[in-house]
């Protein structure tokens, strides 16, 4: 279910493809909206890997203090601590 739903995230990420129509045979993406939405989905792309960077430097942040110090490492930590 988790990976279903990951496999959806990824298509939001996807930019906009650029329309070839009657007005625009080219292609280029000159239409307005078209543009405001490259911006927008391209600003949530950048949030969106923030907060994945950020979400994975949490966790190992946890994973380390999670880890169970030996006696030397505590020692040392306190004996830094004092001074």
């Amino acid at each position: 279910m988790k990976r279903k739903i990951e496999k959806q995230n990824r298509c939001l990420y996807k930019l906009p493809p650029i329309i070839k129509t009657d007005r625009n045979p080219e292609g280029e993406d000159f239409f307005p909206y078209l543009k405001f939405d490259f911006m927008k989905r391209l600003l949530f792309f950048k949030r969106k890997l923030i907060d994945f960077y950020l979400l994975k430097k949490k966790r190992r942040e946890n994973k380390k203090r999670r880890k169970k110090f030996n006696q030397v490492k505590v020692a040392i930590l306190v004996e830094l601590n004092l001074n």
